[in-house]
């Protein structure tokens, strides 16, 4: 990870995010980071956060909990930006997280696939 041009608390943030997000499967809250850095209010997480967005290493959607994202993480993929800005109004709609709407998507999909008798074979 690189982390030129970020503070001791912003790598401290980042490591926390990432390893939320590799051992949980979702990122951390605010909460969850305030408590982690033993901040008393979690305006000062925002902060770093808004940091950490500043200079694109992270990424979330407005309004919609579980969110932030790793910008530059090789195991995400980019959607096209129309798709994106659907993904992003529908889970703000709804309180969903980008992810879990995706992963009913595919499923959906492959399934449909799967009846149809035209799902290619998956290597899992």
């Amino acid at each position: 990870m690189n982390t030129e041009g970020l503070t001791k608390q912003q790598i401290r943030v980042l490591e926390f995010i990432i390893e939320s997000i590799e051992h949980r499967g979702l990122s951390p809250t605010l909460e969850e980071i305030r408590v982690h850095l033993g901040r008393k209010s979690r305006g000062s997480v925002h902060q770093i956060l808004v940091g950490l967005r500043d200079r694109n290493r992270i990424r979330w959607t407005e309004g919609c909990n579980r969110s932030i994202t790793i910008v530059g993480n090789k195991a995400q993929h980019r959607l096209p930006a129309d798709l994106q800005a659907k993904l992003e109004a529908y889970c703000k709609a709804h309180n969903e997280r980008p992810s879990d709407v995706l992963a009913d998507a595919l499923t959906l999909h492959f399934d449909a696939l799967e009846a149809a008798g035209t799902n290619a074979e998956v290597v899992a």
